[in-house]
């Protein structure tokens, strides 16, 4: 019998594969994003000021701060309730003379020592990905939150740009509320 539900045609299959990234050896992911490859070399390497602020050669600034932590209190499909948090606000500032696309960043958090990156938490507290572009001379900023077992302890963010420009690794420990 014949159905009666509409066939969508698909002009363009997504431009996907799956998951961002793979950890493996206890060290962070590397993230893999549809394009042309990108070997790690040929990207602008991060100068790291402190442990919450890179600076690259064409002008790009990224600053992480730890914002804050609680413990989910959501409840229903999707939510950790009673699980610990932390909040973390990234700031992009575009000091190059180009615009900026920071459509694909991809940050990650490592909470410990051998520890598998922290699962992302969206809804329970107010986290929103980057998207869209940075105009030169202009900043952006976004708050990325994690579920974590200890919200106090140290630990490692990265902050993947694009394929241009290596991550930046921050060490950072969760400010208290």
């Amino acid at each position: 019998m014949p159905s009666d539900e509409p066939t969508p045609e698909v002009e363009k299959p997504a431009d996907y594969s799956g998951i961002a990234f793979e950890a493996g050896d206890g060290k962070l992911p590397v993230v893999k994003r549809s394009g042309e490859a990108v070997r790690a070399a040929d990207r602008m390497p991060a100068n790291t000021k402190d442990a919450t602020q890179a600076s690259y050669r064409d002008g790009v600034n990224v600053t992480v701060a730890a914002i804050g932590n609680g413990i989910v209190k959501s409840e229903g499909p999707g939510y950790f309730t009673g699980a610990k948090y932390r909040v973390y606000e990234v700031r992009i500032s575009n000091g190059s003379g180009e615009e900026l696309d920071i459509s694909s960043v991809i940050i990650n958090l490592v909470p410990g020592k051998g520890q598998q990156a922290a699962l992302p938490l969206y809804g329970e507290v107010e986290a929103y990905d980057f998207s869209g572009t940075i105009e030169a001379g202009k900043q952006a900023s976004a708050h990325y939150a994690f579920i974590v077992q200890d919200a106090g302890a140290v630990a490692k963010v990265q902050v993947d740009l694009d394929n241009q420009h290596a991550p930046g690794l921050f060490t950072l420990k969760a400010e208290k509320k």
